[in-house]
């Protein structure tokens, strides 16, 4: 298996089910017991963000709260071994939701986005900042399952005051 990489350094594939057997540790103990088990400082030190990242995220999905593209926003760019946690510490609650929330997150997080920069320059719209907002307003309603398709993409995009 690949090699996990912790803010830039190589992590021993053990530590995500390490991470995830220790549960809610405290930062100061997940740094000891990360030790104990032959991890250099340095490491174990870049573990602590991983354990902050990994509660904010689970607390946001068990709130249930919060759109898709809320939680995808949150997610984004989020190393691997912390989604392995996750999913792992969410499939111990009693209720399945939001396990289900994350999969769904997930699964549209992997959707190619419907239009191009180039597609809404098309629409008239100059290139700059105002492109990205667009781009990034119609990938929040792809996200929530509110657009499905690049032809509602650009409707969206043409309606009056959109």
């Amino acid at each position: 298996a690949p090699h996990a990489t912790v803010s830039g350094l190589d992590a021993p594939p053990w530590v995500a089910p390490l991470l995830v057997w220790l549960g809610d540790v405290s930062s100061q103990e997940l740094q000891e017991v990360l030790k104990d088990f032959g991890l250099n400082d340095r490491l174990a030190m870049a573990c602590r963000p991983w354990q902050r990242k990994e509660r904010s995220l689970r607390r946001l999905v068990e709130r249930g709260s919060r759109s898709v593209s809320a939680v995808a926003e949150q997610l984004e760019g989020t190393p691997l071994p912390i989604l392995s946690i996750l999913e792992a510490r969410l499939s111990q609650l009693k209720t399945t939701a939001p396990t289900h929330l994350l999969m769904t997150v997930l699964s549209r997080m992997q959707e190619p986005r419907l239009l191009s920069g180039e597609d809404v320059m098309r629409l008239g719209i100059p290139e700059g900042q105002q492109v990205g907002l667009l781009l990034g307003r119609v990938r929040r309603l792809q996200l929530d399952g509110i657009i499905g398709s690049k032809e509602e993409a650009v409707a969206y995009l043409c309606r009056p005051n959109g």
